[in-house]
């Protein structure tokens, strides 16, 4: 039996006649019967396409009734003998119990086509699906225990033992407990979701089969068919609450940070936040904190009779900044010459054409560092850059410069007039006949040196001048070189000639004086 939400019609299987019983849930009146396959037995809805999924034990099919026309729309063919069904709604899939081919057949929802097939154990009856861990459980009523499969993997991952002769199950999405008939043992086993382990077992009447959960009142009724009576369960009571503690790692003190879990939020500055939950399997998330990333940013934890602990990490992130290249290009320098270029405080140098940099988006300054007999343009600027390359164009001109020159005079004396003579500055030699000799150079140090002339020694003969922008004069002395008796005078005649000649020329003087003298008297 299974109820369309969408019209409010309750759907029967009835084995015997082979067909369906349509209720309307509002008159309770039947309205329609449908015919399906042969000893139809479990029945289930599918609330998202609207379609009812009947199990046909004896012709090993599922009939699928568009729950809109109430038209079966194909029989497909599964296992040997199916009995019970569950819905996966969060993959679509519909679980088939055969109880002939101890196996589960799966059909997609979207496509209604068998997709896989699961062996379990021996002779599966009942199935029901836990939307908390997505595992179906499934009573195995030969082999008196409980295959556990993965709704994610489609694999058997547990096999529990319950009583004996397990048929029907329900589930209590309160308390995550999975509640199991067992024909034989007169009991109900109660399946703890969290940890697949029985963690009681219920007294029921005799010969119970089949069981339901209401949660509007939380009440589990079991069907006892032998006495005819309903065994009614209540799963309220007060459950132990257990600490569920999140752990943070990676924020900086003092940051608030928060966390959901079931519904609930609760925020801290410390490194710590904490819940008190029953057990059971509870949802979490992780809100996010600017600037960090976050692991895991959600998931779930089971409660099982103990504290909980979960780690959750912070990463700071680091942002990917984009750079680009701000390139100098000049051109007007010699091949070769070295030049530099300072942006933003960085100075790089280069022999070629090219300077580069590499920088984030922003205003830059730049110079230009100088170099002789050149002008430079730009010299200096700034420099945007707003997500692409940027080239700046230098351009160096070369400056003819023009050197000022100042007069070196050399003046001098003791010579003999219009005798020759020379200095050697610098390395270039200039002569004269008159008492001055001049050159014409720039700032400087130079040296020189006079050249000799015969019967005079010359001072000084060498030396060094610093020019510091203004003229300089340099005297330089000539001194007659005096000669021994008997020896030849600068002009060739000796010196006891010199000296005669000397006399008779002083003595013609006195004799002009006297005649003079007598001449005035007479």
């Amino acid at each position: 039996m299974t109820f369309d939400s969408s019209n409010g019609f309750i759907y029967v299987t009835n084995l015997a006649s082979d067909n369906v019983s349509v209720i309307n849930g509002t008159t309770n009146k039947v309205i329609d019967n449908i015919a399906v396959g042969s000893s139809p037995c479990g029945a289930l809805f599918d609330p998202i396409n609207g379609y009812i999924y009947v199990t046909n034990e004896l012709s090993s099919n599922l009939s699928i009734i568009n729950g809109t026309t109430n038209k079966v729309i194909d029989n497909l063919a599964v296992g040997s003998s199916p009995q019970g069904a569950a819905f996966d709604p969060i993959n679509r899939y519909i679980y088939v119990t055969n109880l002939g081919s101890n196996n589960v057949s799966v059909i997609n929802g979207t496509t209604n086509k068998v997709i896989d097939t699961i062996n379990v154990d021996k002779a599966p009856y009942g199935a029901a699906f836990d939307p908390i861990n997505r595992y179906i459980y499934v009573t195995n009523l030969a082999s008196d225990n409980v295959s556990v499969i993965n709704g994610t993997t489609n694999k058997v991952i547990d096999n529990i033992t319950v009583g004996s002769r397990p048929d029907g199950l329900a589930l209590d999405p309160i308390n995550g407990y999975m509640y199991i008939v067992n024909h034989d043992n007169n009991n109900v086993s109660v399946i703890n979701g969290t940890t697949n382990k029985v963690i009681d077992n219920i007294t029921v009447s005799s010969g119970s089969l089949c069981v339901i959960f209401d949660s509007s009142n939380e009440y589990l009724y079991v069907v006892n068919p032998v006495i005819g009576t309903i065994s009614i369960i209540s799963t309220t009571k007060e459950k132990a609450k257990f600490p569920a503690i999140f752990t943070e790692s990676g924020l900086p003190s003092g940051t608030l940070w928060s966390v959901t879990l079931n519904g609930t939020k609760e925020s801290s500055t410390t490194d710590t936040i904490s819940f008190s939950e029953p057990n059971g399997s509870y949802s979490y998330s992780v809100s996010n904190v600017t600037g960090y990333s976050i692991f895991p940013t959600f998931g779930s934890i089971n409660v099982s009779d103990q504290s909980v602990n979960q780690s959750i990490s912070f990463t700071e992130i680091t942002k990917s900044v984009s750079k680009y290249t701000v390139a100098f290009k000049e051109s007007g320098l010699p091949s070769g010459t070295s030049w530099s270029t300072t942006f933003n405080g960085t100075t790089n140098s280069s022999t070629t054409g090219l300077i580069t940099f590499t920088s984030i988006n922003g205003s830059y300054s730049y110079n230009i560092s100088s170099i002789a007999g050149y002008t430079i343009s730009p010299l200096s600027g700034s420099v945007n850059v707003e997500g692409k390359n940027v080239t700046v164009n230098i351009t160096f001109t070369h400056v003819k410069v023009t050197v000022r020159k100042y007069t070196i005079t050399f003046s001098e004396s003791g010579l003999p007039s219009g005798t020759s003579w020379s200095v050697t500055l610098n390395g270039t030699k200039e002569s004269s006949t008159t008492d001055t000799i001049s050159f014409s150079e720039p700032n400087g140090s130079y040296s020189y040196s006079v050249s000799n002339v015969t019967g005079y020694s010359v001072s000084p003969s060498l030396g060094s001048i610093t020019v510091k922008s203004g003229s300089v004069s340099k005297p330089i002395t000539y001194t007659v070189i005096s000669t021994p008796t008997g020896k030849s005078s600068p002009s060739g005649i000796s010196n006891t000639e010199l000296y005669g000649i000397t006399g008779a020329v002083v003595a013609l003087a006195v004799m002009g004086t006297v005649v003079t003298f007598l001449r005035k008297r007479s």
